[in-house]
């Protein structure tokens, strides 16, 4: 048989390999104590040392190892013994009156192992029953034993506390913590009759009582510290109280304060307020007694209405204003109006059947309508002293008063025209009671003022008002239909609202030169009117002060779809350019001429407004929503709100003669003026807002008022801020910057550059949204006060360099 040679080779690897693995059997069976025969061979482990495995403990046992050091797979292994307790001695610890105590006992050094412990329950604080410490708000005992305070608690009482404290202040009322770190009060769970508020809770003073506080609240008397400032609206209101004893520092009292409590007999109110609100003691029934101090201002709308047991008053002669309906429905049975009123309202006195006297001394400017309507003891002239120089007067003060009411009978009697004057003051004119065939067609009116509504013609067709007349009040001529002409007072400076209104037979007027407004609706419906001569100076001429008269259909007054009267534009309902240029020497532009409901009307876009325009009223482009390109006058004072509308609006600079700029006009994209015009002393709210005022911006120098939002995403970062400002609402000014990732944005704030010292700005008030600002809630402002020189002492402080502000250092 033949092999090949590389089967002999590999015969030849397979009997070495065999060879080798026999020889490495042996060996390893030789290293394990056995020979060749399988027997185990003795001492011939290689033991290491011992090693601890597990600890032993006090209760259990521990474990060691050693392994072979010729093969790892051999492994001794022993227990060690438990080591026992090592107990230890621990002395007893007595218990205190609050915290416990223990036994002596033993415990193990190792473990937690303890032999005879026993817990010390605490005694507990002790003290006698009636030994007490107390302050003005908690009470509390001294331990006995140990020393220390325990039942501290606050005082819990009608009157007479667990500790023995008397109360000189009614528990159980409701606190508040205000912004300003005082208290705010109201009634929580008091029941006291006598309501004795606190001056002081928790050591900070209780200055407001709050908005409907103890509104119904069942008491007899309440008494307020001198720490209130202020009376929330509502406060008392319906509460059965008799008394009340008010703040000698109290400024600030709401509506309704102390309406409608009908056991009230008096009140002194105190020289700090100022301002008496609306229907404050309103219907105090039993209420006889008011004292007034000088330094109060005004007496609010109803303030003492319906107080029927009030039968006499001083009114300080520091009152400017006396509200309407004030004394309403009251028992007074004089009234005395001190010389500083300027303004006595509506209806202040009506109703007062007691009423037998009145006396307004020299200074009254306003007299309201109906303000001694029905009081039925004014039966003679004698008994109503009115002074000269009443600029004002509503309609009829006098009326349904017997004075007034049996003149009227004894015109019906004797079937003559009725006048009614007081004092030089026509309250009433009519020919009502005369035969319509005997009713004159012409009448003239002399005196000083005619009061609103006071001319009632049915049958006259010419009227004369005297140049001595200065006021020719509202509605004065309304509804006299056969009115055909009427010459004017040359003293008067304005036509009120609707005075002509509905004088459909009247042809043509001539308005006196020295007006500058007519008001709205004045001639409305004089649908005879055609022509008026108006005066050759700006007017403020109000919504609708000609609708609906002949002028409009006069076409000669129209020129290329506008309205004009005598050089003032009233009108561009019919115009429907892109572009248009104001007629030169046009004086005024009306209020509402190119005012349209929807933005599709007028089309125009580019406005040239000559230099001779001095009053363009409110709303009067603000049809023009595409309106972008203007032209302004550099002689406008006045542009009323929202006189232009729009988004854009190309720049331009404001005229320095502007006086006043009506909100909603500029607050437009892409407008900016490089100054302000310096005889603002208002910027209504948004005048501005959004549109491309950047930078620094300066105020002008007379600002007196700067109102919310008016700058408002302006990004506007430095303002200079005129000593003159009075009030200043800082949410004027901010602009929102966005992260890159437009994941959120800040506000951004300007720095504000006052130009006076901080003593200065004390004076000043400050809004935010035209709430009042708290820097703990709307955040600090960044304001510097304005130094020549460098300051020495901490502060803020800024100065000019080369015309710009700079924060001094």
């Amino acid at each position: 048989m033949r092999i090949s040679a590389n089967k002999k080779v590999w015969k030849t690897l397979l009997c070495l390999a065999a060879g080798l693995l026999c020889c490495c059997c042996m060996l390893c069976l030789a290293a394990c104590d056995e020979d060749s025969g399988g027997k185990p061979a003795e001492h011939t482990h290689d033991w290491g040392e011992w090693t601890v495995v597990q600890e032993p403990t006090c209760t259990r046992e521990g474990q060691r190892q050693r392994v072979c050091k010729s093969d790892s797979s051999h492994v001794e292994t022993e227990a060690i013994a438990a080591l026992g307790h090592d107990l230890v001695g621990v002395p007893e610890q007595p218990a205190t009156c609050t915290e416990e105590g223990h036994t002596a006992y033993k415990q193990c050094s190792r473990c937690w192992y303890t032999e005879g412990y026993n817990i010390l329950r605490p005694a507990g604080h002790s003290a006698s029953e009636n030994d007490w410490c107390r302050d003005d708000y908690f009470h509390w005992q001294i331990c006995s034993v140990c020393g220390e305070q325990f039942n501290k608690d606050q005082h819990e009482y009608s009157h007479l506390c667990v500790c023995g404290l008397e109360s000189d202040y009614t528990l159980g009322l409701h606190f508040k913590l205000l912004y300003d770190g005082t208290y705010e009060v109201s009634k929580g769970q008091a029941t006291d009759t006598v309501l004795k508020i606190p001056a002081i809770y928790h050591g900070r003073d209780v200055s407001s009582v709050a908005t409907a506080a103890f509104r119904m609240y069942d008491c007899t008397e309440v008494i307020l510290p001198d720490t209130i400032t202020t009376i929330g609206t509502n406060a008392f209101q319906y509460c059965s109280l008799s008394k009340i004893t008010l703040s000698n520092n109290l400024t600030e009292m709401g509506d309704y304060a102390f309406a409608d409590c009908d056991n009230l007999v008096s009140v002194d109110i105190p020289a700090s307020l100022k301002e008496i609100p609306f229907f404050a003691f309103t219907d105090c029934s039993a209420l006889s007694s008011v004292t007034l101090h000088e330094g109060l201002e005004v007496i609010g709308s109803h303030a003492f209405w319906v107080c029927r047991s009030l039968s006499s008053i001083s009114i300080p002669t520091t009152v400017t204003e006396i509200g309407g309906s004030a004394f309403a429905s009251s028992g007074l049975t004089s009234a005395v109006i001190p010389g500083n009123v300027v303004t006595l309202g509506a209806g202040a006195f009506a109703y007062c059947e007691n009423l037998s006297y009145v006396k307004i001394e020299p200074g009254l400017k306003y007299l309201g309508e109906g303000a001694f309507y029905g009081c039925k003891l004014l039966t003679e002239l004698q008994q109503i002293e009115l002074p000269d120089g009443i600029l004002e007067i509503g309609s009829n003060p006098l009326a349904e008063t017997p004075v007034y009411t049996n003149a009227a009978d004894h015109a019906a009697k004797t079937k003559t025209l009725f006048t009614f004057s007081v004092n030089g003051y026509l309250f009433k004119m009519t020919d009502t009671y005369i035969e319509e065939d005997k009713r004159p067609l012409s009448v003239s009116i002399v005196g000083n003022v005619v009061a609103d509504g006071a001319v009632g013609l049915n049958s006259v067709q010419s009227v004369t008002v005297s140049d001595s007349v200065t006021y020719i009040g509202e509605r004065a001529f309304r509804d006299c239909y056969s009115l055909v002409s009427i010459k004017l007072s040359e003293n008067i400076t304005e036509i009120h609202d609707e005075t002509f209104y509905n004088c459909f037979n009247l042809l043509s007027i001539s308005i006196p030169e020295k007006v500058e407004r007519i008001g709205y609706n004045a001639f409305r419906f004089c649908s005879d009117l055609m022509t008026v001569d108006m005066p050759n100076h700006p007017v403020l001429i109000e919504q609708g002060a000609f609708a609906n008269t002949g002028i409009y259909e006069n076409e000669g007054v129209w020129v290329d779809g506008v309205l004009y009267v005598d050089g003032h534009l009233i009108s561009g309902d019919q115009f429907r350019g892109e572009e248009y240029t104001v007629l030169p020497g046009t004086y005024s532009i009306a209020q509402f001429a190119f005012f349209a409901p929807t933005s599709d009307v007028f089309p125009l876009k580019k406005l040239t407004i000559p230099d001779s325009v001095g009053i363009i009223g409110e709303y009067a482009f603000s049809g023009c929503h595409k309106l972008e390109s203007i032209t302004m006058s550099q002689n406008v004072t006045y542009i009323g709100g929202n006189a232009f509308r729009g988004d854009k609006m190309n720049p331009f600079e404001l005229p320095q003669t502007l006086e006043y700029i009506g909100t909603g006009n500029f607050n437009k994209e892409g407008f900016y003026s490089s100054r302000l015009p310096d005889k603002l002393t208002v910027i209504e709210s948004y005048s501005f807002a959004g549109s491309a005022f950047e930078g620094l911006l300066v105020l002008p120098e007379n600002l007196e008022h700067l109102e919310m939002w008016a700058f408002r995403d302006c990004e506007i970062d430095e303002v200079i801020v005129p000593k003159s400002i009075k009030s200043f609402d800082i949410s004027a000014f901010g602009y929102d910057v966005y992260f890159e990732d437009s994941s959120g944005f800040i506000t951004q704030y300007p720095n504000y550059y006052y130009c006076g010292t901080e003593a200065d700005w004390e004076n000043v008030d400050i809004y935010r949204n035209e709430s009042e600002y708290m820097p703990g809630i709307h955040g600090t402002i960044k304001l510097y006060f304005y130094s020549e020189t460098a300051p020495t002492g901490e502060g803020r402080y800024w100065h000019y360099v080369d015309g710009k502000p700079a924060i001094w250092e």
